[in-house]
């Protein structure tokens, strides 16, 4: 079910108390996160962010820039705080996580829950560190993406399929490339930081860093494997989710 052009429903749960709005990483989209809609406990319903541009949103221009990404977000998501809700986002996806309640505090709109961030560093840090890409040539960009697994091989080296995914790629970076945090107050709901404990790009203790920015305390969760230890872990994820949510695992 499609709640609006930016939120799938692929796996409905009718008795469901949360809702968990997911927000892929850069070059994926929404159907990263089907099978964890479909595994989630039937307390936990998942809504999956589609950006323009991406999956079943080829046909539109992806967005290349962060502020107007994120602010486009902003209004997309509102319909995800009708009730108990969460974010979850991995990578470029926590990133706009974070920022997308940023701004539902400046606007007055519910909080979440909980923050889930999964693999990203901690804005500053991550801006003060950061090396752009959005400008590099194709082998070059290849070769970074190929550099942090999760991708098929098949899929990098199919010329026709990496051609059709080039620009929407290129669009994301850009939107790191531009990222600059919007000056806030701490967000008064508790974050859960997931970090693959053998990812080199992101040092796993690094991570703690996260806590200045919620009034409401954080932990951190090590998680075996490198930067998308989402795939291979996903049943850890979703118990610990469970668990932070106090929410019944069946």
């Amino acid at each position: 079910m499609k709640v609006n052009e930016w939120l799938l429903n692929p796996a409905e749960r009718p008795g469901a108390q949360v809702t968990m709005v997911m927000l892929h990483h850069s070059g994926g989209s929404a159907s990263v996160f089907v099978p964890w809609a479909r595994m989630m406990p039937s307390s936990i319903e998942a809504w999956l962010v589609e950006l323009p541009g991406h999956g079943g949103r080829m046909s539109e221009a992806a967005i290349d820039r962060f502020q107007p990404l994120a602010e486009a977000l902003a209004t997309a998501l509102r319909p995800a705080t009708s009730r108990r809700y969460v974010f979850f986002g991995h990578s470029m996806g926590a990133m706009l996580a974070f920022e997308v309640a940023k701004r539902f505090a400046r606007d007055g709109v519910p909080l979440p829950d909980r923050l889930f961030l999964s693999a990203f560093k901690e804005p500053a840090n991550f801006v003060k560190n950061r090396i752009k890409r959005a400008h590099l040539n194709d082998v070059q960009l290849l070769e970074y993406i190929k550099s942090l697994g999760g991708t098929p091989l098949e899929v990098l080296e199919n010329r026709d399929l990496i051609s059709m995914m080039m620009p929407v790629i290129r669009a994301d970076y850009g939107v790191l490339d531009s990222y600059e945090p919007m000056p806030a107050p701490k967000l008064a709901c508790p974050f859960t930081v997931f970090g693959g404990i053998a990812d080199k790009g992101i040092p796993f203790e690094a991570l703690s860093a996260w806590d200045q920015h919620t009034a409401s305390g954080s932990k951190l969760i090590p998680v075996p494997g490198a930067h998308f230890f989402l795939h291979e872990h996903r049943a850890k994820l979703i118990r610990q989710i469970t668990e932070d949510l106090g929410l019944p695992e069946a």
